[in-house]
């Protein structure tokens, strides 16, 4: 007898571990309207990196996702019904996430009914409401076995087998306008749930979020004023504000941001409410992930220290270089006479902000100086007489700027680009005068005097393409050898979809690094434009613009994935590489549009090369300055 009572309570304890709940998985159950099914269009940032701890429980089979009906998986939205969109859900979700320690997991549950009124949650009377709803609710209801408290209810026990229910959300109110009975109604399903999973209100909150607010002209707003009047109703219920959640033009939705902040503020209550301080919740900017391993920088100008662009430079980059406003030509047009204003302006705000400074640049074919190759009579100059003004310029420049720009782009572009391997230096006016490549390390050392703390760089484009690439290596061994204080190479990375190759790029990686020398990719763009097709039996003028056809679907997803292939290659030589700097700010305006479509050089486009018109796309920022779809495969790693 006392064997079969031991086996009994064996096999009870057996059971009871078989179906505990796990104390730190939190089990949210989400119900509503359209606006908790989710409305909006779900984007590149809301279904990468989601944290394994936050988990859905699906409520109904979809088979394009491969999730099955009360299963369990990672929460990448959508979250209700197969199709559906974004949900505040998803940020509540990722809001708590982000600020419960990490052995706590979050568990969703949602079940709305699009278009509904309140009473498709009623128990005992949802039948009558459901035999007079339009055939298109009665299909969704039928998704969840025509009764979707009941489905609400089987999902929750299943997952209190597994969890703890910790709260309710609750996003309805729409079809219900100017209804004065909407929360007894909503203390009558909210009492049932309780009674029904065996949960004690006071321990489980209610979180009803506004509709689309006043502020953005919602079409239901005047419902806000019932919806605040439920905690009067329901005791333990908090009311989520939509001020300022951003609208779709149907005023009735929220757009996909609007979901976003709308869900934080869920999230942010529910913390206060179990007793979780938020954390630091400013927004990451790309400098803020890339922190343990390189700065992230921006070309800029002197429009870009104003306005939206200046709150995006100072957001999401802590590296500048100015554009053009410390080229030879702008800064030293003249002799005696240099133009400090737009220079000193940028140095000013980066100082102010905290941002590093990358200088470009001291030496150059373009941009230059062309008063400095002629002598007072108007004659060609000596090598003697130009060297000395080159050192004047970078004693002059360098020096103003000593201790605040921490690298300077030494020399730039000096290596021929022809696929003449013999031809290693570009016939540029410096190495015509000089009668060689002199210039170079005289550029270098100049430097060095003028700013010993200054890390130095040489800078080129097409760095990974075999032909140039030997040169530039041919280039960097010889000053390497010869002891000139030389830091690093500036890889420009003016690519292409396509180009370069993984292989290539680990090339040129792998041969720099080989001379002891830093590297820093220093002009990042991607272009999305094509090369014009060659003449069809000539009757295509070369000039013949190449038609743009947009930031097409494609095209984003080819510059997507170089983006990532190459941020991918960036982190694995971490150690290596000291900087990446984009060219431009935003698509809005970058030094690409209009250019050739072929080889995207720091020279300008010759008369051969194919032209484009409107726009290249070529950054993470769209012309509205938001984040593309490439930002987030590049930040989440």
């Amino acid at each position: 007898m006392k064997l079969k009572i031991v086996a009994l309570a064996c096999l009870v304890l057996l059971n009871m571990k078989g179906f505990s709940q796990d104390k730190n998985f939190y089990i949210f159950i989400c119900f509503g309207q359209s606006n908790m099914e989710g409305n909006a269009k779900i984007e590149a940032r809301d279904t990468i990196g989601v944290d394994s701890r936050l988990r859905v429980l699906q409520a109904v089979d979809c088979a394009d996702s491969g999730r099955m009906k009360d299963n369990w998986y990672t929460a990448i939205p959508p979250l209700a019904r197969c199709g559906t969109g974004l949900t505040p859900a998803d940020y509540f979700g990722r809001t708590l996430v982000a600020n419960l320690p990490p052995k706590i997991k979050i568990g969703i549950i949602n079940v709305s009914v699009a278009g509904a009124k309140i009473e498709v949650f009623e128990k005992e009377s949802y039948q009558a409401y459901l035999a007079t709803a339009p055939g298109w609710m009665k299909n969704i209801a039928a998704e969840y076995g025509g009764n979707p408290y009941a489905r609400l209810v089987e999902l929750a026990r299943l997952a209190q087998k597994s969890g703890v229910i910790k709260g309710v959300l609750l996003h309805q109110g729409e079809s219900n306008t100017n209804d004065t009975l909407w929360t007894k109604k909503v203390k009558g399903i909210y009492d049932n749930l309780m009674k029904d999973l065996n949960l004690k209100s006071k321990k489980v909150p209610l979180l009803a979020g506004e509709l689309v607010n006043a502020d953005q002209n919602g079409a239901c707003a005047v419902m806000n004023k019932i919806i605040a009047m439920l905690p009067e109703t329901v005791p333990n219920s908090y009311v989520i504000s939509s001020k300022g959640c951003p609208a779709s033009p149907d005023h009735l939705h929220f757009t996909a941001e609007g979901y976003r902040l709308l869900g934080k503020r869920y999230g942010e209550t529910m913390l206060s409410i179990l007793g979780y301080k938020v954390k630091d919740n400013t927004e990451k900017g790309l400098k803020d992930y890339y922190k343990n391993y390189f700065p992230i920088g921006v070309a800029v100008n002197m429009a870009s220290l104003h306005g939206a662009d200046s709150a995006l430079i100072v957001k999401e980059f802590n590296s500048i270089t100015p554009e053009n406003d410390m080229k030879m030509g702008p800064i030293h047009p003249a002799e005696n006479v240099y133009n400090w204003g737009n220079a000193d302006s940028i140095v000013n705000f980066a100082v102010s902000h905290h941002i590093k400074i990358r200088g470009h640049n001291l030496c150059w074919h373009n941009q230059e100086a062309t008063w400095m190759f002629k002598d007072a009579d108007g004659k060609p100059v000596t090598k003697q007489l130009l060297l000395q003004r080159l050192k004047e310029h970078i004693f002059a420049v360098a020096g103003r700027y000593k201790g605040k720009i921490y690298a300077w782009d030494v020399v730039n572009e000096a290596v021929d680009d022809s696929n003449d391997t013999t031809q290693i230096y570009r016939k540029s006016n410096w190495y015509n005068v000089c009668n060689g490549p002199d210039f170079i390390e005289a550029a270098f050392r100049y430097a060095h005097e003028a700013d010993p703390n200054a890390k130095l760089y040489y800078n080129d484009y097409n760095s990974e393409h075999p032909v140039k690439r030997e040169k530039i290596f041919k280039l960097l061994k010889k000053l390497v050898e010869d002891h000139v204080p030389i830091d690093g190479v500036g890889m420009q990375a003016h690519w292409k979809l396509n180009d370069p190759s993984p292989e290539d790029l680990r090339k040129a990686l792998d041969e720099v690094i080989s001379l002891g020398l830093k590297v820093q990719f220093t002009e990042l763009d991607i272009t999305v434009r094509l090369p014009q097709p060659p003449p069809a039996n000539g009757t295509t003028p070369a000039s013949t613009p190449v038609p743009d056809i947009g930031y097409t679907p494609e095209l984003e997803a080819k510059q997507v994935a170089q983006y990532k292939m190459a941020f991918d290659i960036f982190r694995e030589y971490k150690q290596f590489i000291t900087n990446v700097t984009f060219w431009n700010v935003s698509d809005k305006y970058s030094w690409l549009d209009g250019r050739g479509g072929g080889l995207m050089g720091g020279a300008a486009a010759g008369a051969n090369t194919p032209r484009v018109i409107k726009k290249a796309y070529p950054l993470l920022f769209d012309e509205n300055r938001q984040r593309k779809k490439a930002y987030w495969y590049v930040v989440n790693f």
